[in-house]
């Protein structure tokens, strides 16, 4: 199970990572992604280096 991790940052703002694989996490995404003074981004999915040519 991966933790929530919050870090605070300067100018009054905080970076968290939140584990959307729990219901839990997916609860909070939902209730933050409407708010204007919130930006979710969600990271890429790691490619498969094996394909590139």
């Amino acid at each position: 199970m991966q933790d929530k991790k919050i870090y605070l940052m300067s100018n009054n703002k905080v970076m968290a990572s939140i584990d959307i694989s729990r219901p839990s996490g997916r609860k909070i995404v939902r209730e933050l992604q409407n708010k204007k003074a919130v930006k979710l981004e969600y990271p890429l999915p790691e490619e498969d280096t094996d394909n590139l040519i």
